[in-house]
């Protein structure tokens, strides 16, 4: 891919980053990154619990999300169950943009997530719940929180 845009008028301008120094900047942060998981058991969760009269896990503030099983049957009898992920909280998913010389440029993070595939991916400026937002988990706000706050509407593209 090559680092060249051309503006509505024909003129030839360049990104700040080529998409190439993009990739190896994720694959550096692949490299980069020591991945280490710990089995432990849900008692060890603390404040996640089996909640027996709503047959789900969940925690003790009812924050985040829940996780409960869905049973149903095909079509040729069999019974499936399958766990599943409730999650009714609002968010913000954002990606901050600007023009530099002519070329739109959008701000990126390489996240680490359980569930990722190959452990880095490049994510939105902003993705967090409101139990993120709100730190519930007493870790630190989201970077460029902030900047989605208290962000003039007449600064969104899309909504």
């Amino acid at each position: 891919m090559r680092n060249e845009h051309y503006s509505e008028a024909g003129d030839r301008q360049e990104s700040l980053h080529p998409t190439e120094e993009i990739f190896r900047w994720l694959e550096e942060r692949k490299r980069n990154l020591e991945v280490r998981l710990d089995k432990i058991s849900l008692e060890e969760c603390k404040p996640w619990y089996y909640d027996e009269n709503a047959g789900m896990i969940r925690n003790t503030r009812g924050t985040f999300f829940q996780i409960t099983g869905l049973r149903w049957m095909q079509d040729t009898g069999e019974i499936v169950e399958q766990p599943i992920i409730l999650q009714e909280e609002i968010g913000f998913l954002g990606i901050i943009c600007c023009k530099i010389n002519g070329v739109w440029h959008y701000l990126m993070q390489a996240k680490i997530e359980p569930g990722n595939m190959n452990h880095v991916q490049v994510s939105p400026t902003i993705q967090a719940t409101k139990s993120n937002f709100t730190q519930q988990h007493g870790g630190a706000k989201p970077a460029f929180l902030d900047y989605f706050i208290h962000m003039s509407p007449d600064k969104v593209l899309v909504d």
